[in-house]
């Protein structure tokens, strides 16, 4: 669904156009002007992968002591988020042109199955950017996906999620060239962790603890968590719980109520269910018409 929203902030007028797309993907693009010498937002940034692009003026992100910029225009930013953090984007006096495409950990996982190096790249860092000129190739991508909200609205979402991850490969073929190679033979270790990861996505293991978890794959839970850690970035029950919290979040998207959303992640209250979402996304998931 596309979401358009007028800034409320009186210092700046413009448009933001939030766009959720299958498979735990989403873009923003953002048109702002901004009227006073600085303006400042605060949001928090939820564990992803993200794509920002100006295409015109600049972006400058503060997440605690911490300053990130894009100084010129046509220029990209990828960004790896491990943990929820709380950050603050500042504005200046002029035209933002801003493309920001969100990529879900669970999204990459799956993308990056076989190739180890570089799912450990982009699911371990955590606010390491990589800042990069748009090349002619990302560039078609860009005006590509840009211009789908022209299409008839049965096939956009499907040429949005096209164009988003042809974007992203361009991008990680620029910057990852040696890690995009899909590895023949994948380590012992690395095969143990795959096929965690894999029963942890299946409702039939849910009831196993982690010594039953381990000893399926050929392993201990010292050895499986810390080989498990190194290659996802988060420990064992960490990812069984975003698991299941994105499978609520996406029913939730879907019309599944509070309610059903919170029995379908293994939550038996209420608040406590919303606060875990918060901590997970930032925020609460709306349903999506």
């Amino acid at each position: 669904m596309n979401i358009i929203e007028n800034p409320q902030h009186h210092e700046q007028q413009g448009f933001v156009w939030v766009n959720t797309l299958p498979h735990g993907m989403m873009y923003k693009y953002a048109q702002l002007h901004t009227y006073s010498d600085t303006c400042k937002q605060s949001f928090y940034l939820a564990p992803d992968l993200r794509l920002i692009i100006t295409l015109t003026g600049r972006t400058h992100l503060r997440i605690g002591r911490q300053n990130l910029w894009i100084k010129e225009p046509a220029h990209a930013m990828l960004l790896p988020v491990r943990d929820l953090e709380i950050a603050e984007k500042v504005f200046y006096r002029e035209q933002q042109n801003e493309l920001v495409l969100f990529f879900s950990r669970l999204w990459l996982e799956e993308w990056c199955v076989f190739r180890p190096r570089l799912r450990r790249a982009l699911l371990t860092a955590h606010l390491q950017a990589r800042c990069f000129a748009v090349n002619k190739n990302m560039m078609e991508c860009i005006n590509k996906l840009l211009a789908s909200k022209n299409l008839p609205d049965s096939w956009q979402a499907i040429h949005q999620e096209a164009q988003s991850i042809a974007l992203l490969a361009e991008v990680l073929t620029h910057l990852f060239p040696q890690d995009l190679e899909p590895e023949e033979a994948l380590n012992l270790r690395e095969k143990r962790v795959r096929r965690l990861a894999e029963m942890l996505r299946e409702p039939e293991f849910d009831g196993l603890g982690l010594t039953d978890l381990a000893r399926s794959c050929g392993s201990n839970i010292t050895t499986l968590q810390r080989d498990f850690f190194e290659q996802y970035g988060q420990n064992i029950e960490q990812y069984r719980r975003s698991l299941k919290l994105h499978a609520a979040r996406d029913g939730i998207h879907q019309g599944m109520s509070l309610y059903e959303a919170a029995e379908l992640a293994g939550y038996t209250n209420l608040q406590s269910f919303k606060r875990a979402l918060k901590r997970e996304f930032g925020h609460m998931p709306m349903h999506h018409a």
